[in-house]
């Protein structure tokens, strides 16, 4: 429920640590044997402390870097023989736009602890880009008016429900059978998407007025 296609920008998906098919993309940039023996070494410690690595190494560096950005990789390391003489490496956060074009510079020796920090700060990211988005989203009611505006704004409507069947078949009116459009009902158009079963609720059904027990919530997405 609280990952939902919000997590994208215009390059394609921002997936989590915990989503992602994997952790770290390494791209090498070259094919001598120094550079993909450094590279093994990398992808030996990372895979120690458990971090899932895909090494790409097709020799199209920029079709490398947009097809992996379109997948959503977290973080993004380009290997090549500057960084082996260095045992210095640059890496891309996929969630900080502002590295696209400028990676942060991290020591070799600095890499695992750096990553496991990067990893808490995804984490929390993802968690506060979320929150900022359901507030923006769902919107709280408890007149059946105000439900079908919201619903006919965008928004997800969050409503008390006593979890009778009726009630939403009420909400929902009857189904004209020519135009497919639902007639007399308290919203009549979009769709109930579901409820919370951990919440407590206090308060009237917005639909028969007896004693709510669920939060519900009504949209024209199928998703919140």
């Amino acid at each position: 429920m609280l990952f939902r296609s919000h997590n994208r920008d215009e390059n394609g998906f921002v997936l989590p640590f915990e989503i992602s098919p994997f952790d770290i993309h390494i791209i090498k940039i070259g094919d001598s044997s120094e550079i993909c023996k450094y590279v093994n070494s990398i992808k030996k410690a990372l895979s120690e402390r458990r971090y899932q690595v895909k090494i790409d190494s097709n020799g199209r560096l920029g079709k490398s870097r947009q097809e992996w950005e379109l997948k959503g990789y977290p973080i993004k390391i380009e290997v090549g023989k500057r960084e082996v003489e260095n045992d210095d490496l640059p890496l891309w956060h996929r969630w900080k736009s502002k590295q696209k074009y400028a990676p942060e510079s991290i020591p070799a020796d600095n890499l695992l602890d750096y990553l496991d920090d990067c990893k808490s700060q995804f984490s929390e990211y993802l968690k506060r880009k979320t929150k900022k988005v359901l507030d923006q989203t769902l919107v709280n009611t408890s007149n059946p008016e105000d439900l079908k505006e919201i619903v006919s704004d965008g928004f997800v409507g969050v409503f008390n429900w006593c979890g009778n069947d009726k009630c939403i078949e009420n909400m929902y009116g009857i189904q004209n059978l020519e135009t497919k459009e639902r007639e007399d009902g308290l919203v009549s158009q979009g769709k109930f998407i579901g409820w919370n079963p951990n919440k407590p609720i206090e308060g009237k059904c917005i639909s028969c007025e007896e004693s709510a027990n669920r939060e519900g919530y009504w949209s024209r997405r199928k998703h919140i």
